[in-house]
């Protein structure tokens, strides 16, 4: 079962690349190993690394600690450490930092292995938070978290999105 899995990704991966190209990525995420069972490794290593490599990356489970990341950067390699996401959960279930406004204690953490992060349930500001204060609460969450984090200028045209924040009364479909 496992060997037709891998080759399954191999397919899915070179077809979305052939299909959308360099913005088709595939993620694996942490918890299957390589003999079958479902057990979250919270790192890339020796247990899950046949399902990365395949991939364009891995999702990493947001248990982690200083000594996983340490494991995913050295399995990864250089040239693809970039392509490990390391999960933050905003409710903070195990995830370092503890989660919600501190989400930006895991993001250093993770930035300092020069590792990519996949931010779990940024809802929390809404589901936890004073919902008439979700704007400035909203607002206190990014802020936090934006010195770390990457920013892209566009490099060429024509830009196409249809990008909502979610935060209003009406639905719009492409505008």
């Amino acid at each position: 079962l496992l060997p037709s899995l891998v080759e399954f990704l191999e397919t899915l991966t070179r077809g979305i690349h052939s299909e959308i190209g360099e913005h088709g990525v595939v993620l694996w995420y942490d918890s299957v190993t390589q003999d079958g069972q479902l057990s979250w490794q919270n790192a890339l290593n020796d247990e899950n690394k046949m399902f990365f490599n395949p991939c364009d990356g891995i999702f990493l489970n947001y248990n982690w600690s200083n000594k996983t990341l340490s494991t995913s950067v050295l399995t990864a390699g250089e040239e693809r450490k970039e392509g490990v996401f390391v999960g933050i959960d905003a409710f903070g279930r195990g995830c370092p930092g503890g989660g919600g406004y501190n989400c930006n204690a895991a993001l250093q953490e993770i930035t300092s292995h020069q590792l990519s992060a996949a931010l779990f349930a940024p809802g929390w500001v809404y589901e936890t938070q004073d919902r008439n204060q979700f704007a400035e609460n909203n607002e206190k969450f990014w802020q936090l978290l934006e010195p770390l984090s990457v920013s892209f200028t566009l490099s060429s045209l024509p830009l196409v999105s249809s990008f909502c924040c979610g935060a209003g009364k009406r639905m719009f479909v492409d505008g």
